[in-house]
């Protein structure tokens, strides 16, 4: 009898198991198959406002040339600079502010190293955290250096841009599921913050990265370093230095990044200086925006 106990237990052990499994394969079914019906919406709402569906593939090679560069639709929007754009320009000891012009002078030969914001007048509100993650070094003296205390030479721009008012446009044919709608604040700004990063120690490379960022309105319905992030229906983001490039999106998010590395090897005297390229498209309901831009030394 005791024998046949043990077995019955270990059998209704077993469906349990089973039974539980089952249930939790079928939660999460249907969870990815509500992602899927509503990122299918989303990209041919991206289809219908021009955008090519194929930038959503990270596997397949795009031609630039082919992309909105730098348009919006469905509002009016304005480029902020200063205190509005982001943070003081004394939050950085040691951080130099240059001139695309003078970025494009730079000698990396000689410049091997220091952290140069370009063609702004303030400091990105998320550079002093993105230091800290990548372990980067900024010196009072201007010497930058990376974790391994080797001298890097980067250069950073920001856009941040202000959605003023939106147009009389009729999109309603463009309209896609509420879960999307920006959440949990209305959005209303958004920056965008290439960079091109040198390492010039032993073991020489180039970086590029593209960060995109959504925020909320601040406390006085406008936007600055106190705006807080907000999620939108999408987010694409792309970074390109000698070669394919490296692309990410998300969807009802707040914030993406990509990063392209080209190694030149070590202890490699002589090399070209190549061109970073950054792009991103942001989305929520009836408006998109996308901006493209390089950097080069």
């Amino acid at each position: 009898m005791t024998k046949a106990l043990w077995k019955i237990g270990i059998l209704v052990i077993t469906l349990l198991i089973l039974a539980l499994f089952a249930f939790s394969y079928a939660e999460e079914k249907s969870e990815q198959q509500t992602i899927s019906d509503s990122s299918a919406k989303f990209l041919q709402l991206l289809k219908q406002r021009g955008f090519n569906p194929k930038i959503l593939n990270d596997k397949t090679t795009v031609d630039l040339k082919a992309w909105p560069k730098d348009s919006a639709t469905g509002a009016v929007v304005r480029q902020l600079s200063g205190l509005k754009a982001g943070l003081a320009v004394e939050t950085l000891p040691g951080v130099r502010f240059i001139s695309l012009k003078e970025a494009k002078r730079l000698d990396t030969r000689h410049q091997k190293t220091g952290l140069f914001l370009v063609d702004i007048d303030y400091v990105p509100r998320e550079l002093p955290e993105a230091l800290k993650y990548f372990k980067y070094t900024l010196r009072k003296d201007g010497t930058l250096t990376d974790a391994n205390e080797e001298p890097i030479l980067a250069l950073v721009t920001s856009e941040v841009y202000l959605i003023e008012k939106k147009t009389t446009e009729k999109l309603s044919n463009l309209i896609i599921p509420e879960a999307y709608a920006a959440n949990p604040f209305p959005w209303r700004c958004y920056s965008f913050t290439p960079w091109a990063v040198y390492h010039s120690g032993f073991h020489r490379w180039y970086d590029a990265r593209t960060w995109a960022d959504t925020y909320g309105p601040d406390g006085a319905g406008g936007c600055s370093s106190a705006s807080p992030h907000t999620r939108i229906d999408y987010i694409y983001t792309r970074a390109a230095v000698g070669g394919g490039g490296d692309s990410d999106h998300c969807f009802n998010c707040e914030s993406e990044y990509s990063r392209d590395t080209w190694d030149v090897g070590y202890f490699w005297p002589a090399h070209g200086v190549p061109v970073t390229t950054h792009h991103a498209v942001y989305a929520d309901g009836t408006f998109s925006f996308s901006r493209t831009s390089h950097l080069t030394w």
